[in-house]
């Protein structure tokens, strides 16, 4: 399983940093892993917004290595973004290739 988080870094105050962290923290308790990653969510309101991905995965699953997180995003992008949001094509095409940390 892969989920967006708010990383506590772009937070618009102190109190929201904590909140954030807290967030991160409690999916933690319940076996959930940040992933050491920067993480552009689409533009669902016009502006892609950062964001962290945390992943948990059955005993026998290994976390995925930077092949398997490709194409994870891959899927949320055109499965999810693509097919439900309507986002173009293009623009997942364009924050997928813009970054460098999948290579």
């Amino acid at each position: 399983m892969i989920w967006e988080v708010d990383p506590p870094g772009t937070a618009a105050s102190a109190a929201e940093a904590r909140w954030r962290r807290q967030r991160i923290q409690f999916f933690q308790r319940r076996g959930g892993t940040l992933l050491p990653r920067q993480y552009i969510q689409p533009p669902i309101s016009g502006v892609p917004v950062p964001m962290q991905l945390m992943f948990r995965g059955a005993a026998a699953l290994p976390m995925p290595d930077n092949i398997a997180l490709r194409r994870i995003v891959e899927a949320m992008y055109f499965d999810k973004y693509g097919a439900l949001n309507g986002i173009p094509a293009d623009i997942l095409r364009k924050l997928l290739w813009d970054d460098i940390s999948y290579s």
